[in-house]
């Protein structure tokens, strides 16, 4: 008997440990629907006591959109300050104007005295460092001014992605369980196989926009507007530099561009572009916490822990078919019974009535997309390859650059022009989106491989595993310190995050910080090197998974419900907040683990989870 008094372990004729429900819950009783509309007094009351994720909550939101004010408020009045300054709005193309003096064909790399430096007396530190003459004056720029014109936009830009990804990580997750919360309940394909969380942005956004999910669909709308915020942030605002002596210094023992001076500049149209993508944020985000405040989760705790979806699965819905899932005529919703002390999902029409059937099929029964696409190991070394060609890109630059050969890469980069950090900016995202399908693979997978082992595993390091809503909040898991591959590849998402800010202070300006584009060359090809290290492993890791019988990971709730032999005790949970259930399953004192189905003693996956008891294996 565990100490938690509503459930008991008893052994069933196979051998192994299964969580059974107390008598007093096995009682029937019928579905409720829970009903959102003209809430009294008492609703809004017990409304509050379902869960909703920090990052849905109110203040949170409402943070992000002052947030979001603050950055188009100051934009635009440094819009409107830039064009009132009499002669400057001329010198937003300055650098379409500044081209190489080289003749074609000439070997005239940018010595180092043709880029800017910060401080008033530079030291050389090598036998080919420009001397104090080659660089231009700098007199009253601080190290700080400078990074506000060189790495604060694209850096401002890079935290409101983490922050908005946060928030729509947390919207996709929550989507099935407010459709479970309508009245009347949601079909299969609206609650039971809807796999938000683990599907491309381009997908969210179709389906959700074709189903009629409006918070997904406003949370994949934000998310393009702030990738194109971070695309376009180092090309608004950025440091320019005029003046005769502005050019290449091929020699810098007889020439100099001391004459040339640095400034902030802008460029007014891409700030009022910008201006109206931030608004339109704002805007959206507060339709979004309209929406939320009208609708309840009908969940007690997180569900993104195998025990926080288990523990919503009636015993009736367990014993379901696959192919009954198929039926769109069914309905599902979440049925809470403080009598039963239940809080369940339940059909909420008759399993038996005219059957229609359509193509609609659990993802337990396919590969799922990491596996088709990003996850697949033709994938991962093409990823390995582009790294390796952005990585040979930089050092050749920094290295072996040329200008005035006729290379195309070459004078692009050199152009000063506009689109070239909008190149290096879409790189490095391309990167940070790539590692961030990674990231969220390896995680998702990590519970089922502990449950895969011969031994199972704890509570702990399965069935309560939580899913962060980014890899910066998955630093204060446990889950991601318990294991090597993952902590890397989550410091490696994290790192792209840093890696879009470095890359863009790469390409040649006159305006560029020597120091600083030395130090952006060795960050970044730092930070692509062990990306390129870690690759392998994961590449590896994958081909021994693959060679390993472990099922497909959960996609949706209906995957989740597969795994289960028997919901008995599990749905015991369903009222229960999230410290109190956890604490009630650490209680049963079991371990965890996969095993292959018999026959029809298990569900239709071929998969489920069972409870070992002390010293019992899972062979």
């Amino acid at each position: 008997m565990s100490s938690y008094g509503h459930v008991t372990m008893q052994p069933p004729t196979h051998g192994y440990l299964t969580v059974q429900q107390h008598d007093k819950f096995e009682t029937a009783y019928h579905p409720v629907v829970i009903e959102t509309g003209n809430l009294d007094y008492s609703d809004r009351k017990a409304k509050r006591k379902y869960y909703k994720p920090m990052e849905l909550r109110t203040p949170f939101l409402i943070i992000f959109c002052v947030f979001t004010m603050i950055i188009f408020t100051l934009l635009q009045l440094a819009a409107a300050a830039f064009m009132g300054a009499p002669g400057l709005h001329s010198l937003a193309s300055r650098s379409v104007d500044s081209t190489s003096d080289c003749p074609v064909g000439a070997t005239c790399a940018p010595a180092a005295g043709s880029w800017s430096n910060t401080y008033a007396s530079p030291t050389p530190s090598g036998p080919t460092a420009p001397g104090p003459e080659s660089y231009t004056s700098t007199a009253g720029w601080t190290p700080a001014r400078y990074f506000v014109g060189a790495y604060l936009p694209t850096m401002v830009a890079i935290i409101f992605s983490i922050w908005w990804k946060c928030i729509f990580a947390r919207l996709k997750e929550m989507e099935p369980f407010y459709q479970f919360s309508k009245p009347g309940g949601a079909s299969a394909k609206d609650s039971l196989l809807l796999s938000y969380p683990g599907a491309a942005l381009p997908s969210v956004l179709w389906s959700s926009l074709s189903s009629g999910h409006w918070l997904s669909f406003l949370g994949a709308i934000n998310s393009v507007l702030v990738t194109i915020c971070t695309l376009f942030a180092s090309e608004t605002l950025f440091i320019a530099s005029h003046g005769d002596g502005c050019r290449v210094v091929i020699d810098p023992t007889s020439d100099t561009n001391d004459e040339c001076t640095l400034y902030l500049s802008m460029r007014p149209p891409l700030a009022w572009a910008l201006g109206v993508v931030l608004f339109s944020i704002t805007v959206l985000t507060a339709t979004a916490i309209v929406q939320l405040h009208r609708r309840v989760s009908g969940i007690f705790a997180e569900a993104t822990s195998f025990a926080g979806i288990a523990s919503l699965c009636s015993q009736r819905l367990a014993q379901e078919s696959a192919q009954s899932l198929q039926d769109h005529s069914r309905r599902y919703t979440l049925v809470p019974s403080d009598s039963h002390g239940t809080n369940t999902i339940e059909l909420t029409t008759s399993p038996y009535q005219s059957p229609e059937f359509q193509q609609i099929q659990t993802s337990t029964y396919k590969k799922t997309k990491y596996e088709r696409v990003p996850m697949h190991p033709a994938s991962l070394v093409a990823f390995c390859l582009f790294l390796v060609a952005v990585i040979f890109m930089v050092l050749y630059y920094r290295f072996i650059s040329k200008p005035g050969t006729g290379n195309l890469l070459e004078d692009f980069m050199n152009s000063q022009s506009f689109g070239v950090r909008l190149f290096m900016s879409a790189i490095g995202l391309s990167i940070k989106f790539y590692w961030g399908w990674i990231e969220q693979y390896i995680r998702s997978v990590g519970p089922y491989t502990a449950l895969a082992s011969l031994h199972g595993a704890s509570a702990d390091q399965s069935v309560l595993v939580r899913s962060p809503s980014h890899p910066v909040a998955a630093l204060l898991y446990s889950d991601t310190w318990r294991h090597l591959l993952l902590s890397f590849v989550t410091m490696m998402a994290i790192l792209s995050e840093v890696l879009v800010i470095t890359l863009n202070a790469i390409p040649f300006t006159t305006a560029t910080a020597y120091l600083a584009f030395k130090l952006s060359v060795y960050i970044s090809v730092g930070i692509l090197a062990v990306m390129i290290i870690t690759v392998p492993a994961v590449l590896f890791w994958k081909l021994k998974r693959n060679r390993s019988e472990i099922p497909d990971v959960p996609e949706c709730i209906a995957d989740a419900f597969a795994l289960l032999s028997n919901a008995s005790g599990w749905n015991a949970l369903g009222m229960l907040d999230e410290k109190t259930r956890n604490e009630a399953i650490r209680n049963w004192q079991v371990r965890f683990a996969l095993r292959r189905a018999r026959g029809s003693e298990f569900s239709n996956s071929g998969w489920c989870i069972v409870a070992l008891r002390p010293g019992e294996t899972a062979a």
